[in-house]
């Protein structure tokens, strides 16, 4: 037995889905800075604090730098890692991460975490991981990245 009045229910629910903006936005993220890499000894003893210069795409430009103290150290070391953009390009630079290949041990990509009260600055605690006594060389690839204006994509089905 059909229910009365529950037909323009229907039809309503059916004219807003046919008529709903279903559009998603997508951010965009572009490189800043060329594959700047450095080493990461991990061993025997604490290494100085040690510092790499992050170069535009092109690498003309000089476009901020990396510390990481210690420098190298033994498993277990704990290392702060930070990348300080210059000022007349952190306005451009909206995320930083690094991507971490330990050899055997694998890739990780990890984000890190911008300052809360200067622009210029992203950093990340880091700890060295191994078995006692084991050497290698790590390689860090630090990568600035630039987020574009979303892009909006139209996914509106007609019928």
């Amino acid at each position: 037995m059909k229910r009365p009045g529950h037909g323009w229910v229907f039809a309503l629910a059916a004219g807003l889905l046919l008529g709903a903006d279903c559009s998603s936005s997508e951010e965009v993220r572009e490189r800043f800075n060329q594959d700047d890499t450095f080493e990461v000894s991990v061993g025997e003893e604490i290494l100085p604090t040690a510092e790499a210069t992050l170069s535009s795409t092109t690498g003309s430009v000089e476009v901020g730098l990396i510390t990481l103290d210690p420098g190298g150290g033994p498993p277990g070391t704990l290392h702060t890692l930070e990348v300080w953009v210059d000022a007349e390009y952190a306005g451009e630079v909206d995320a930083a991460s690094v991507v971490i290949d330990s050899g055997e041990r694998g890739e990780r990509t990890l984000e890190l975490v911008p300052d809360s009260a200067d622009e210029r600055l992203y950093w990340i605690e880091l700890q060295s991981v191994g078995d006692e006594g084991e050497t290698r060389t790590d390689v860090f690839n630090l990568q600035l990245w630039s987020t574009e204006e979303p892009v909006v994509t139209d996914e509106t089905d007609e019928a």
